[in-house]
């Protein structure tokens, strides 16, 4: 084990993870220090076998936890639903460029069009055409009420030009 300090105490190097990716999947990897010092921990990373359920992992680790630090709730979270969080915004990005995509080559859609050709959730429709709108790209607008009621998606000016703007970029990536 090789010996180092850090803030004036001395510190162990236990062992060296090559790879790990901790921040966005889409930069180069970067240096990552992991410091363990029984004074002062804001988290404890575990692995957890693969043979045993998380439940019963958990229920095993909780004790333990209350025991040594009884002050602080225990809480956890699963690394792979966090890092899969990480591309919750390409998706979304995805998701708003292909609704361009529909609407910029169309006088309007209907909601029942969008979500069937783009095969996203009502909520999910919802939300990204009203951030769409915000943006001053689309127009919504509602007709008639209840069961009856058509929502209309029309792309802007501003919309369009966005978007052809966006097409231009990602061909000038591909080479076209």
């Amino acid at each position: 084990m090789t010996g180092i300090s850090g803030n004036g105490q001395p510190m162990v190097v236990i062992g060296v993870i090559p790879d790990i990716q901790m921040e966005s999947p889409f930069r180069p990897i970067s240096p990552l220090t992991i410091i363990f010092n029984k004074d002062w921990v804001g988290c404890v990373d575990v692995r957890i076998n693969p043979n045993m359920s998380a439940s019963k992992a958990i229920s095993i680790m909780k004790p333990i936890f209350d025991k040594y630090n009884p002050s602080f709730p225990f809480e956890y979270q699963f690394a792979d639903e966090q890092y899969g969080k990480k591309f919750n915004y390409e998706e979304l990005v995805g998701n708003l460029a292909a609704i361009m995509a529909v609407l910029a080559r169309s006088t309007s859609s209907d909601f029942a069009f969008l979500r069937q050709h783009l095969g996203v959730s009502d909520s999910d429709l919802s939300k990204q055409a009203a951030a769409l709108e915000a943006s001053g790209y689309i127009t919504i607008t509602k007709s008639g009420r209840g069961r009856g009621a058509v929502t209309a998606y029309k792309a802007t000016k501003t919309g369009r030009h966005a978007y052809r703007q966006h097409r231009a970029a990602l061909r000038g990536l591909m080479g076209d």
